[in-house]
Order: structure tokens, then C-alpha cells, then sequence
């Protein structure tokens, strides 16, 4: 009588060559493609607002923009790591930081701003965002006038421990002057959005589902 003995060695090598190609697949790509995660806030990606008085300079050269603290602390229409969460708001930190714009009015460079928002999530951690040099407008009419510096590119700063330390994303800042009846108002509005997880480069996905392709290929011979 005759004893068969099975080669269990590539049925294994295949097993782990596909589960080593779905494993690295789901963390290059930034998700858990073998089972849920338990994080409840989105990391990679959010939006959001806040809005509050502001201490403006008439449109000259260098002009000044000086914000003060948030009408409301809430990150309005928040989305993403930035909404909120059991109830819990995510809030701006403070004051957005203060700067000059550089040049005349009509069309203004802006700064780099290290820690221009800081904005606490629902979870109790903290965003920092920094402004990267970028342009705007002004224009006057009348006694009125408003600058506008529209997707300032900015770098969203993770808390220790998250996921995509770093995140590019664009900040864009509305302030205006409005006098009428002896009253004048001065307002700025912040909207900011920070962009979405780098995706796997495309020949990088390739090259990870053929490795788990061959592992399949490799348990189709052994069993037929």
C-alpha cells in the first residue's frame, strides 16, 4: 500500500503571499480593508468654517488683518474630522493668528503663517493649521471695503498618533469693513478644507494584486 504525502508548503506560500498583498494594500491605501475601523471621526478628510470680528486697516500697502476671537467657538458646518460627534462640537482654539498682507491693495501676497487655526476635535485632540504664502484682493467702495484671499494652500497639522501626520488642504479668508449709519462692522469669514488621503500610486495596486493573483493561481494547481 502506498502513502501519499501532500507538499503543504506552496498551498501555505501562497496563503500568505495573498493575505501579505491584501494586508499591504490596505495599509498603503490608508484603510482596513480586513475589518472595520474603530475609529469613529474621519481622519482623511474634513471642512469646515468660523467667522468673528476683526480689527482691518483701509486697503494700503502692508495692510493689516487682525482677528479676533470666534463669534461662536463651533467649527460651523463641520464635515469630515471636523463635524460633530455624539453631540460633542468640534470648536476653533482661541483666536486665529493675526498678519500683514504683503504689496498694495488691488493685489496682496500673504505669508506663510505657522499655527493660523487650532482647532480642538470632538474626540479632545487638536488640528493645527498653517498658512503656506499665497495671494488675495481688496477693493474699495465707499466707506467700505473687503479683502478676499481665496484657497490659501495650508498643511493640517494630525495629533501624535493619527494617521497621515501631514495633510495638504486650502484655507480661504473673507474680510470686509461696512459702515452705515455712523456704525462700523468689521467681519471675517474662514472656510477651510482639508483634502482627502493620498491614494496608492496606480502600478502600485497592480503590483500587489498580481502577488495575491499569483497566490491564488498557485491554490487553483494544487487542487485540481
Amino acid at each position: 500500500m502506498s502513502t501519499i504525502i501532500h507538499n503543504k508548503l506552496p498551498q501555505a506560500f501562497a496563503s500568505s503571499s495573498l493575505a501579505i498583498a491584501v494586508a499591504t494594500l490596505a495599509s498603503v491605501s490608508g484603510s482596513t480593508l480586513l475589518a472595520p475601523s474603530a475609529q469613529a471621526l474621519s481622519l482623511n478628510f474634513g471642512s469646515g468654517g468660523t467667522e468673528g470680528p476683526a480689527t482691518l486697516v483701509t486697503p494700503d500697502v502692508n495692510s493689516h488683518l487682525i482677528f479676533l476671537a470666534p463669534d461662536s467657538a463651533h467649527v460651523s458646518q463641520g464635515k469630515g474630522q471636523f463635524a460633530t460627534e455624539g453631540g460633542v462640537f468640534a470648536d476653533i482654539v482661541g483666536a486665529p493668528t493675526s498678519f500683514n498682507l504683503i504689496g498694495g491693495p488691488g493685489a496682496y501676497a500673504t505669508p506663510a503663517v505657522a499655527n493660523f487655526l487650532t482647532i480642538k476635535r470632538a474626540d479632545g485632540k487638536t488640528v493645527t493649521v498653517d498658512l503656506l504664502p499665497g495671494s488675495g484682493t481688496s477693493f474699495v467702495a465707499g466707506t467700505n471695503f473687503a479683502y478676499n484671499l481665496f484657497n490659501l494652500p495650508a498643511i493640517f497639522n494630525e495629533p501624535a498618533g493619527d494617521p497621515n501626520s501631514t495633510l495638504n488642504g486650502f484655507v480661504t479668508i473673507n474680510a470686509s469693513s461696512s459702515t452705515g449709519g455712523g456704525v462700523t462692522s468689521q467681519t471675517y469669514q474662514i472656510t477651510l478644507a482639508k483634502n482627502s488621503s493620498a491614494i496608492p500610486e496606480p502600478s502600485a495596486v497592480l503590483s500587489l494584486l498580481a502577488l495575491g493573483g499569483l497566490g491564488l493561481v498557485s491554490l487553483k494547481r494544487k487542487h485540481s
